[in-house]
């Protein structure tokens, strides 16, 4: 009886703090949701009518912001002016190229320190932990150096730079691999598949549901990544970086409707690879086998 009243406690308790965490994740839904709108609001006024009208009540939707942000949102470097236009191309090649290095090298350096047995890889492993614990920008001027000295600054060849497995997704991978039984390799070994087969046909299966959150993760960040491009590609502006230079370059005399058709716009790319990935981003990456 006794041990009965305690089971129920226990899920009293729960229940109770299950609901709040709900409570307060619906508020914070909510807030969010708010400031989207809110956002859209903004992007559909005048300029004129915004600076009276802040809040957006009586107003009269303006859709032709979205066109003039397109025309008036440019980038000037060199004496050239890229086009609204053209930053959304750079955007889309520089987003999609380091997701899919990153990825790549991330997959590979992964593997290689988890399941491939050589002199030296538990000093790699804690050589990237090593490298999280250090401030991003106190290596600032040396990475750049080592960039200018490569040719790679200011050019597309900049992407290669980021072939690179390290950080948080790197453990993520190295755990993933690392907990998969050596004897899927070894049966597939005994069948005649390499170290490449091993590693495409074996292990990447078992790590797909990482690999997948990382690539949306990664994309999500490097398309709204404006510091990056600025320092290291000024040629190469992406939309980030334009609406960055445009922000700051108008100061007081910015016409905000226009900024945020302009900010809305850029995040719809964004959005809609959440909206189609995102029951597979918040799935369990669980790990499994061949059962029998």
């Amino acid at each position: 009886m006794l041990k009965n009243n305690k089971i129920m406690k226990y899920f009293r308790s729960h229940t109770i703090f299950f609901h709040i965490i709900s409570v307060i994740l619906w508020l914070w839904t909510l807030a969010l949701a708010f400031l989207f709108v809110y956002g859209i609001v903004i992007s559909l006024m005048d300029g004129f009518e915004y600076s009276l009208n802040p809040s957006g009540m009586k107003m009269q939707f303006k859709f032709s912001n979205y066109i003039e942000a397109f025309k008036s949102i440019e980038y000037s470097v060199m004496g050239r002016t890229i086009t609204f236009f053209k930053m959304f191309c750079n955007t889309i090649w520089y987003s999609a190229g380091v997701t899919i290095l990153r990825l790549v090298a991330t997959a590979l350096a992964a593997y290689c320190v988890a399941k491939v047995k050589f002199k030296g890889r538990l000093i790699i492993y804690y050589i990237v932990l090593f490298q999280m614990m250090l401030p991003t920008y106190g290596s600032e001027v040396s990475y750049m150096m080592w960039i200018r000295q490569l040719g790679m600054y200011d050019s597309p060849l900049y992407l290669l730079a980021n072939f690179a497995g390290h950080g948080s997704w790197f453990l993520l991978m190295y755990s993933c691999f690392k907990g998969v039984p050596d004897t899927y390799a070894e049966s597939a070994k005994i069948d005649g598949a390499n170290e490449f087969q091993v590693f495409f046909r074996v292990m990447l299966p078992f790590g797909k549901g990482i690999m997948v959150a990382m690539f949306i993760m990664l994309f999500m960040s490097t398309w709204g990544d404006y510091a990056t491009p600025l320092l290291y590609l000024p040629s190469y502006p992406t939309l980030s970086t334009g609406l960055f230079r445009y922000k700051t370059l108008a100061g007081y005399t910015l016409d905000i409707p226009i900024y945020f058709a302009g900010l809305l716009f850029t995040s719809i790319p964004v959005v809609v690879v959440f909206l189609i990935f995102h029951k597979t981003l918040m799935e369990n990456m669980t790990l499994g086998g061949l059962k029998g």
